[in-house]
């Protein structure tokens, strides 16, 4: 029931929902079009021509006019080529204005002779209008560069001041004049912003100067206040006067520079006598008591940082040069000790005493990776020398094995006693002891590594030299020609596999006979 009667409440709505979307929309249109003719009212009207008056003028009454003007025109030239024209004879003009713009309408169209006359007319009246002001202005800026040439500069400022405002004057209230000058008032204004900029670009000037000097007798209250000043005069200029060369956002970053730098000369100091007291404390073996000096040091360090970002003595990076020396010397004595240890480790490899360095390696190890999880700052043990030992931990074992095949490989480079190289190419079972991986293609323990890389060949004389306890490198390409020597009367075939003998595919190392040179 609930849901019939649900049904019947809305079932006309639902019935004529279709003819209420349609009157809505005609509703909406009608609206819209209703609007469009109200405002099509706001437009432009028929006109009657019947409403309009006319005010005719006969042509000799319009003469009559314009012949009025150029009567008032010629009294107003006759009295100023006798004298400097005066309000009265402005006036007489003023008079002349009017008729010549009578006359124009007395015409009833547009005539080009009668407005070009009107232009003409106005203009003699700027002119005239503006010329005691513009000799005024003249005047002033002459006296203006009288008074800079004696130096007497708050004359020449405010007779500057004085030509600049008359010539704005004459800007704004004659612009038809051709005394009208806009280049000639920015000179103006420039020569006037120049001389209020000048007496503050010299008095920071010598504040600076008073600061350096007080600065070398080490009165420093005196510096930072004349540098202060010196601050503050420069900011006023690079505010007020941008456009001048007295602008010079390089010279206050410059005395910012040097005012935070002696108000953080105290900190900096401070610093010094630490640190030297922690070289000092080092040399004794000391070592915590250098650590604790090389923290406060830090400490103080980066309290200069925050309080005078812009000194020079500010830098994030001494800062963590304390503390990673700092840790240095907590760690000297165990950091020593393994230093001692890897150069007895290194020797013994060298003396091919593979069972000394094999019972070395194990607690040597175990005291680097103790050392780095307790001191992870310290820079004593470099993460080269952690891959080392780690990697002759691995090998150990095979350290006699791998030092015998090595060895075996070498001979002495022509000319060269301190070097050697390999007489063969590297098979690739040694290179897998050693890498203990395999990138070439042609896969076999007796056949040369191939797809190998510079970094990979740089990576592999390195563990070499870890295991031998000597420098181990690439060869240079003089060092390679000497050992390869003269292939001129050579049969290549015999000492080699190339694209003519080798059926395309690789061969075995040491399998050709050796060179001359071995």
């Amino acid at each position: 029931m609930a849901r019939d009667r649900k049904h019947r409440n809305k079932s006309f709505w639902y019935r004529n929902r279709g003819w209420l979307r349609v009157v809505i929309i005609l509703i909406v249109v009608g609206a819209g079009l209703c609007f469009a003719y109200w405002l099509s009212t706001l437009g432009a009207k028929k006109i009657d021509p019947r409403e309009f008056t006319y005010n005719l003028v006969s042509r000799e009454e319009a003469q009559a006019i314009l012949d009025e003007s150029m009567a008032l025109e010629a009294r107003f030239l006759e009295m100023s080529a006798l004298r400097e024209p005066n309000e009265e004879d402005l006036a007489v003009l003023e008079q002349a204005i009017d008729k010549q713009q009578e006359y124009l309408g007395a015409l009833g169209g547009y005539d080009v002779e009668a407005t070009k006359r009107l232009e003409s007319l106005r203009t003699l009246y700027q002119d005239t209008g503006a010329a005691p002001f513009y000799s005024d202005s003249l005047t002033a800026e002459r006296e203006a560069m009288q008074f800079e040439a004696e130096d007497d500069f708050d004359q020449a400022l405010s007779k500057y001041r004085r030509a600049a405002n008359l010539q704005r004057s004459i800007n704004e209230d004659y612009q038809l004049s051709s005394r009208r000058d806009v280049g000639r008032l920015t000179r103006l204004e420039r020569k006037v912003q120049e001389l209020r900029a000048g007496p503050l670009w010299n008095a920071s000037l010598e504040a600076e100067k008073k600061a350096t000097e007080a600065a070398a007798k080490e009165d420093w209250e005196s510096a930072k206040s004349h540098l202060r000043e010196a601050i503050e005069l420069q900011k006023e200029l690079n505010l007020e006067f941008r456009g001048l060369r007295y602008a010079d956002v390089t010279r206050l970053s410059k005395l910012e520079v040097e005012l935070a730098s002696l108000e953080s000369s105290n900190l900096y100091e401070e610093i010094t006598a630490m640190v030297e007291q922690s070289e000092a404390a080092l040399a004794e073996k000391k070592y915590t008591e250098a650590a604790e000096m090389l923290r406060k040091a830090s400490r103080l360090q980066g309290q200069l940082n925050y309080e005078h970002p812009h000194s020079r003595f500010a830098s994030e990076s001494l800062a963590d040069e304390y503390d990673n020396r700092a840790a240095d010397a907590l760690s000297s004595e165990l950091g020593e000790e393994i230093l001692s240890e890897i150069e007895v480790l290194d020797q013994s490899l060298r003396d091919r005493k593979a069972w000394i360095a094999a019972e070395m390696i194990p607690s040597l190890y175990n005291k680097a990776e103790l050392f780095r999880e307790n001191y992870p700052r310290s820079t004593m043990l470099t993460d080269e020398m952690l891959l080392k030992l780690q990697f002759l931990n691995y090998v150990k074992e095979d350290i006699p094995m791998l030092q015998d095949r090595i060895l075996g490989l070498l001979l002495p480079i022509p000319g060269q006693s301190d070097w050697y190289m390999t007489r063969i190419e590297v098979p690739q079972s040694l290179y897998r002891s050693i890498m203990l991986a395999n990138p070439s293609r042609n896969e076999g323990d007796t056949l040369p590594v191939d797809s190998v890389n510079w970094y990979e060949a740089e990576e592999f004389c390195q563990k070499l030299s870890w295991v031998l306890g000597l420098p181990v490198r690439l060869p240079s390409k003089e060092e390679h020609d000497i050992a390869v020597g003269s292939l001129r009367y050579v049969d290549l075939d015999l000492i080699s596999w190339n694209a003519q003998n080798s059926d395309d595919r690789t061969h075995e190392v040491g399998t050709k006979e050796p060179n001359a040179e071995g």
